[in-house]
């Protein structure tokens, strides 16, 4: 038998469209079986050619942490600086960024894409040990120059694309 363990709870989720910009938006609270108050929050912004991610952890003291990007096993991954990757696949590729504190690294994981058959895929995995709450930050640009961002207190902001789109922390 199967048995599904225990299930997150949605705290909130939102999609907003404007002139051919998305922004989703969601909290939930899987990890206070961690610990009380921690919350996992996720806004991703899509432009053309932009795939931006914030990701905030809320709570306090001090925590481990690990997030993982998985790749299709035909992607091939390789460093172009300090955390920053490329992933490709003929000649399509796609320039990854993550800021915030942390090490990312590429890892070879397994893809299961049928009952009983494993095959090995390119990961990476950004992880480390900080106080929270804490935020980092993962852009992935298709095609075009990786556009400027920077994060302040109300939350980060892509300059690129001809204007500042903004993703604030507090809406």
């Amino acid at each position: 038998s199967f048995r599904v363990g225990r299930r997150a709870h949605i705290r909130h989720s939102s999609r907003k469209e404007h002139e051919g910009y998305t922004l989703l938006r969601g909290m939930h609270d899987g990890y206070t079986r961690l610990q009380s108050g921690m919350l996992h929050e996720r806004a991703m912004l899509l432009c053309p050619g932009l795939l931006l991610i914030a990701d905030w952890l809320h709570g306090h003291g001090q925590h481990r942490y690990r997030s993982l990007l998985h790749f299709h096993p035909e992607v091939s991954i390789s460093p172009t600086g300090s955390q920053e990757f490329t992933a490709g696949r003929g000649d399509d590729a796609v320039h990854i960024r993550v800021e915030g504190e942390g090490n990312m690294q590429h890892i070879k994981s397994d893809y299961y894409p049928a009952f009983g058959e494993r095959q090995h895929r390119p990961s990476l995995v950004w992880e480390g040990e900080r106080s929270f709450p804490a935020v980092h930050i993962t852009s992935m640009v298709f095609g075009v120059d990786v556009p400027e961002f920077r994060y302040d207190d109300s939350g980060f902001h892509v300059e690129g694309f001809g204007a500042v789109h903004s993703i604030l922390h507090k809406q």
